[in-house]
């Protein structure tokens, strides 16, 4: 897992090939969508504690991974 710093000063979760963006956060965890959900249509959620040191849960793509992101 890892976290990145976007261009307008947001924060994108990259975990084994697919990245994210923060869409909540609650009073236990942050939910993340698929950064590829407007162009792919993809609905996929991540789910990490407050902390951003665990993945908590991921729901299944719709599209291949991007070796070029985030691996762990």
């Amino acid at each position: 897992m890892e976290i990145i710093n976007n261009n307008k000063g947001g924060q994108k979760l990259c975990h084994y090939g697919y990245c994210y963006t923060k869409k909540a956060k609650s009073a236990v965890s942050q939910r993340w969508e698929c950064d590829q959900r407007g162009s792919q249509k993809c609905r996929a959620i991540a789910t990490t504690d407050l902390e951003l040191t665990v993945v908590k849960s991921v729901t299944e793509h719709i599209h291949a991974a991007d070796m070029f992101k985030g691996k762990t």
